[in-house]
């Protein structure tokens, strides 16, 4: 379809938010979320998906038996034909997942950039440049517009004061 995609991938069990990185899901390690979904992606045939994950081993949890949030069931599966278990729900803090989400709107930005064309056109080959040139005609006209309905504002205002 040529649609751009960008997945986070797990940030439970992690506490160093500096692991982060981006890369395809067929380069993970120690991320049991991407493990499931490299899984299905070959089932289906996709090759390639950029992802932002960490490459950190996660934390084991600490099992708590009396606390009755800790688990919660879960769905019959249908590959395995396993009947409903128990286990241990996910657990992370705050910094982690914000960083991962920050990291992959970063990522966004970057690849909006490139397909425009305009990420870092240096001086020199601004003038030999049609995205720069593209770029360089539509602050024109948005600078038109602006001083344009900046004048607007202000006969406006002029107006409604000569009234009083």
């Amino acid at each position: 379809m040529g649609i751009p995609m960008l997945s986070c991938m797990g940030a439970a069990y992690k506490l160093d938010a500096t692991r982060f990185c981006v890369t395809d899901i067929f380069k993970t390690i120690n991320d049991p979320l991407a493990k499931v979904i490299r899984k299905k992606l070959r089932k289906t045939g996709i090759r390639h998906v950029k992802v932002v994950y960490s490459p950190e081993e996660p934390l084991e949890s600490i099992g708590l038996p009396d606390t009755a949030c800790q688990s919660r069931p879960v769905s019959p599966d249908t590959d395995t034909g396993k009947s409903a278990e128990r286990h241990t729900v996910p657990s992370s803090n705050a910094w982690v997942p914000a960083t991962a989400g920050l990291i992959a709107g970063g990522e966004v930005v970057k690849d909006l950039i490139a397909q425009a064309h305009t990420m870092r056109i240096r001086p020199e080959d601004e003038a030999d440049s049609e995205p720069a040139r593209m770029a360089k005609e539509r602050a024109g006209k948005m600078q038109e517009e602006c001083v344009r309905m900046r004048d607007e504002t202000d006969g406006e205002k002029r107006k409604g004061e000569e009234r009083k």
